[in-house]
């Protein structure tokens, strides 16, 4: 429960972040574009709204798996 917290942009190296099923609330941040490592985010199964930021789309045109609830990707509808 929460939302998705900034500290996470200090894990570098990090390559595969899976927050599903986390009641998370809020918008899904910018920052985690800017994770160079990171080649799949998972966002799914939470309580997320708003738009995936753009940089996280140019993101998967460059092949980061991202998963967020929504029929393409683009929204994050709630999970429940």
């Amino acid at each position: 429960t929460g939302t998705i917290l900034s500290d996470i942009h200090l894990l570098i190296h990090l390559e595969k972040l899976d927050l599903s099923n986390n009641k998370l609330v809020g918008d899904v941040p910018e920052f985690l574009a800017h994770m160079q490592s990171l080649v799949l985010i998972n966002l799914s199964k939470n309580d997320l709204n708003g738009s995936v930021p753009q940089a996280l789309r140019d993101r998967e045109k460059k092949g980061l798996k991202l998963i967020v609830d929504g029929d393409d990707n683009s929204q994050c509808l709630s999970g429940s």
